[in-house]
């Protein structure tokens, strides 16, 4: 299952966009992270985690490494 995760936020970035809210906004400021670090993660690193929220949502925590290369992770993905 976490493939298909994978390769549904691939496709999104590919084709779609990623929302710039608040809680990003703030969850990057607590990280150091520029939105390339975020774009960087969701398409070269793992699902490690997942829940399914119902109605095709998944509550996701994909890790692995920043711009930089330091261990990092994104979460709340749906």
């Amino acid at each position: 299952m976490s493939e298909e995760l994978e390769a549904r936020i691939r496709e999104i970035l590919n084709n779609g966009t990623v929302r710039y809210n608040p809680h990003l906004k703030t969850r990057m400021a607590e990280r150091n992270y520029e939105m390339g670090d975020v774009l960087y993660i969701l398409r070269n690193d793992k699902v490690l985690k997942f829940k399914k929220q119902g109605n095709d949502k998944y509550h996701c925590e994909i890790h692995g490494e920043d711009l930089e290369g330091y261990r990092g992770a994104v979460c709340d993905c749906h």
